[in-house]
């Protein structure tokens, strides 16, 4: 992550501005501030915000983004950008070959642009995976578009998606995040949906299933007379690995995370790598 510097953090200071959130790309980095949105690292595909080219290739100071609507929320993914404006639309830019932009291409973004693919819903919330882009709206709908190769647009498919598209969800939601391939929504009730999954633990889940497919294919050929013995477990495979879903593509689509260990209300989420995090507070 390209994080701020001391120089970056005394501009701030000296323009008396104050920090309202920060988010972080692969090496580029986003501060909201009192007087509106500033970036600063790499400008490889333009997330940058300020053109891109070979007059900005990278910036070790904060520049200014220019936004006219009011900013109220900024996600980082590996390469791109979202805002949130004060009239609920999402404006987009930066790395977009996978669609994570929304704008039915797959062109970079040097300059931010609106979303027009979300005219009609005012949103509320968004999150930015890798290459893939989460928003919610007022009324709890979920709307994704970008890379959906490993289930994380939760459409059912792993086509990508150049244009928002739903998610079908039986609970409206109220909070969202996006990990590196992977999405999860809070409804109210403590219910969590999960979608999507790290290509590493897809690889790992489908050697299972093969070891299982050839362990059941041993049994049925055993030759009559020998006596019973309880299968061997498969080899080399991580102990931490979650249970096998059936039939193999459980990720492609909202599925519920058991909470039942949950004695507070879930409050937060966040995603990583390979799996995702919940922070709650106690009933009273």
């Amino acid at each position: 992550h390209s994080f701020p510097t001391r120089r970056s953090s005394d501009l701030f200071h000296r323009l008396n501005l104050k920090v309202l959130q920060v988010s972080c790309g692969k090496n580029h980095s986003l501060a909201l501030t009192s007087s509106g949105l500033y970036a600063w690292g790499s400008n490889q595909y333009g997330q940058l915000g300020r053109g891109h080219g070979k007059k900005l290739n990278r910036s070790r100071r904060p520049g200014r983004v220019d936004l006219n609507p009011l900013t109220t929320q900024i996600a980082c993914g590996q390469f791109h950008c979202l805002a949130l404006d004060v009239d609920g639309r999402v404006h987009s830019w930066g790395w977009g070959v996978h669609g994570q932009l929304g704008h039915d291409s797959i062109e970079d973004l040097g300059v931010p642009q609106q979303v027009t693919g979300l005219a009609g819903h005012v949103i509320v919330e968004i999150a930015a995976g890798y290459a893939h882009s989460l928003c919610r709206d007022k009324d709890g709908r979920l709307l994704t578009f970008g890379l959906g190769m490993f289930g994380q647009l939760g459409v059912g498919s792993t086509s990508k998606s150049l244009v928002p598209c739903s998610v079908d969800l039986q609970h409206p939601a109220t909070r969202i995040a996006a990990g590196y391939f992977n999405s999860l929504a809070l409804a109210a009730g403590n219910v969590i949906y999960e979608w999507g999954a790290h290509p590493q633990v897809l690889r790992s889940e489908a050697q299972q299933r093969r070891k299982d497919a050839q362990l059941q294919k041993a049994a049925e050929q055993k030759e009559p007379g020998m006596e019973d013995s309880p299968p061997c477990e498969p080899e080399s495979l991580p102990a931490y690995l979650p249970p096998v879903p059936e039939p193999g593509e459980q990720h492609l689509l909202p599925h519920l995370v058991d909470t039942s260990n949950v004695k507070g209300d879930i409050v937060s989420m966040s995603c990583g790598s390979q799996i995702g995090r919940a922070s709650c507070r106690e009933r009273v």
